[in-house]
């Protein structure tokens, strides 16, 4: 009997890591690659690598940066560490950041 309450015990925090993954997935999917291709589209289109390359390169290693945080962004509903919530928080910061920076620099 105790090992099949062990077990209940092991699937409850797999299913909750099991749908901590499903929301990074559409998290990650959303803003890290559909937004990493349209900013990318939009910097070659106006032909901004070429005129701004070190800002470009900053401002991709800040939003990819942002993007991978979000896997934070995730777990806050299922685990609620307060360390989550600062650094998810801090993961849309830099996400918000270089947008900001690009569109404020460039525009």
């Amino acid at each position: 009997m105790d090992d099949a309450c062990d077990d209940c015990e092991v699937w409850q925090v797999f299913g909750d890591v099991y749908v901590c993954y499903c929301f990074f997935s559409c998290i990650f999917q959303y803003n890290g690659w559909m937004l990493s291709s349209l900013i990318g589209l939009l910097v070659h289109k106006m032909g901004w690598q070429a005129q701004y390359p070190t800002l470009i390169k900053r401002v991709f290693i800040v939003f990819q940066a942002g993007v991978l945080g979000s896997v934070f962004i995730s777990w806050v509903g299922y685990f609620s560490y307060p360390i989550y919530y600062i650094l998810g928080g801090l993961s849309v910061l830099l996400w918000l950041g270089a947008v900001a920076t690009l569109s404020v620099s460039v525009l």
